[in-house]
């Protein structure tokens, strides 16, 4: 697989393509693909921004989403050489099932009518849909059942792909195209994947991951053992040491005791976050937080248009982490109260603003 920049970027006839130098554009290649893909630096920044945004959005792999891709196929459909990708037009899933990407039959059919919105859409009038993409972070860098069920029904023909961009907690997002040969879809290599920011490599991406995890193997490697007499010394150093982390552990212990009696120990925060997801404002919230290990309940308040809407949680709904809630047309202030099994009363509050 090779991702190069090419040496002239070539502008799609009709509409407002992406107005990219020709250094911001790549080229993708894979030995099994009858074709180029190539792709401006812009879009899948822009994808990879999103793909990142969702990520963080939720524990454990974040909130998927995907979308349509625009281009044109050189030198045509029957002789297909190269495909380019120029533009994107995202896919509204409500996530019925939950975090993951997973399209009901009725989101199915809109996608069906947005590959057309090059109608009414300029910015796309005269191009075509060559594929979709999808950000995983609760998968693999693969096709999921469902993706290749989309694929095959809705991005039949033999130009189109299907790019797949893995969101990470270290390092810069891998992805990956997938294709056709022989009328079936090919199976995925290690090496056709790419950094989404075509500046990293593996060495640069090595300086972004978090010191603590470089370390692990050092840390994991045993300590060579220590003469006798060392080993005396700091046998009583370390008594001396436990006395007094025993004695300031208590003070802290007793500092932090809340008015009903239970320890509250430094971890992980509540932290709300309230931002658009399609049609529905998602609710975020830290399900492994303290205050949601000791709540035995919950309560939403949702101040939106002169009008406080309260929205009850159990503790199974703290649990889950997020609420999906219609999206408002005013400014809205989101409360998240948390009642505790001591009777104490935890609450956050946010504030979102429409197209946020």
């Amino acid at each position: 697989m090779a991702d190069e920049p090419r040496e002239q970027a070539r502008i799609p006839d009709g509409g407002t393509a992406l107005p990219v130098p020709p250094s911001q554009a790549r080229r993708w290649k894979a030995p099994e693909c009858p074709f180029t893909v190539e792709y401006t630096t812009e879009l899948m920044m822009r994808l990879r921004e999103r793909a990142v945004k969702n990520f963080r959005a939720l524990p454990n792999g974040g909130l998927e989403e995907g979308g349509v891709l625009f281009g044109r196929v050189l030198p045509n459909a029957r002789m297909m050489q190269r495909v380019e990708v120029v533009a994107e037009r995202p896919i509204e899933c409500a996530h019925a099932l939950g975090p993951a990407f997973v399209l009901s039959d009725e989101e199915k059919t809109r996608v069906a009518a947005l590959t057309d919105s090059g109608r009414w859409d300029r910015e796309i009038a005269g191009l075509s849909v060559v594929g979709f993409w999808i950000a995983h972070g609760r998968s693999e860098l693969a096709l999921t059942p469902d993706d290749l069920d989309v694929y095959q029904k809705l991005f039949p023909n033999p130009w189109q792909i299907a790019l797949v961009l893995k969101p990470q907690d270290d390092g810069v997002p891998r992805a990956s195209f997938f294709f056709r040969t022989g009328g079936a879809v090919a199976p995925h290599r290690k090496g056709h994947e790419f950094f989404t920011d075509p500046s990293f490599t593996e060495t640069e991406e090595e300086k972004y991951r978090p010191i603590q995890k470089r370390r692990r193997d050092d840390l994991a490697k045993p300590e060579p053992p220590a003469p006798a007499e060392d080993r005396r010394r700091t046998l009583g150093g370390a008594v001396i040491a436990s006395l007094l982390v025993g004695a300031l552990l208590g003070y802290a212990v007793r500092s932090l005791v809340t008015p009903g009696g239970a320890a509250k120990p430094h971890g992980p925060e509540l932290t709300l976050e309230v931002f658009s997801a399609g049609p529905q404002l998602l609710v975020h919230w830290n399900a492994r937080s303290w205050e949601v290990d000791h709540a035995r309940s919950g309560q939403l308040i949702v101040h939106s248009a002169g009008i406080a809407k309260p929205v009850p949680l159990t503790s199974r709904d703290l649990f889950t982490g997020y609420t999906r809630l219609p999206l408002p047309s005013a400014d809205t202030t989101v409360t998240l109260r948390v009642l505790e099994d001591d009777g104490h009363t935890e609450q956050q509050q946010r504030y979102w603003v429409p197209g946020q």
